[in-house]
């Protein structure tokens, strides 16, 4: 009987060890190594004569198109603080992967320096549009998920997309894979 108990003990002591690595793993940091500048995230933000339209959507396997319709479109100056904050967010690519429809950004990215960031909703056509920006760069971010049946786990994920507006330029971008 000790044997079998000692068997179970380091059953459960190995399966508490591997679901804390994943957590672990799931919930990693995605602190950028540079500072916060709030003097070069303002310049990006004061009132200039640039505008950004555009729309993002996701092509399912099927080839239906989904959109960001009603969702949130972050617009996010592309200084080097958000830039090595949304690199680490991403994992340095353009495209995160949700597993829930409740899924944050890895990044809790848009919830840093919210005073630093602009937003706009998506229409019913995933279309969106920011007016009176300063020429610069920028990072687009929205999330894009969608569900197939009532027991199927979401699909979809956060795009983001780095653009160049000039000082009294009018930019459409299409935010997708």
């Amino acid at each position: 009987m000790k044997n079998r108990r000692t068997f179970v003990t380091a059953a459960s002591a190995l399966a508490v060890s591997l679901s804390a690595g994943c957590l672990t793993h799931s919930i990693r940091s995605i602190a950028p190594d540079q500072a916060f500048d709030p003097q070069a995230a303002q310049a990006l933000l004061a009132p200039g004569n640039a505008n950004v339209s555009g729309e993002a959507f996701l092509r399912q396997a099927g080839g239906a198109i989904v959109t960001c319709a009603g969702g949130d479109v972050a617009l996010i100056p592309a200084t080097p603080y958000f830039s090595a904050l949304l690199d680490n967010a991403f994992e340095g690519a353009d495209f995160y992967e949700v597993y829930s429809s409740a899924s944050p950004l890895p990044p809790i990215a848009l919830a840093d320096h919210p005073e630093a960031q602009r937003h706009a909703t998506c229409d019913s056509q995933g279309r969106f549009q920011f007016r009176g920006l300063a020429g610069g760069d920028y990072y687009l971010v929205t999330k894009i998920v969608w569900c197939c049946g009532p027991y199927t786990s979401a699909q979809g994920g956060w795009l983001r997309k780095r653009i160049t507006v000039g000082p009294a330029e009018t930019a459409h971008v299409i935010v997708t894979l």
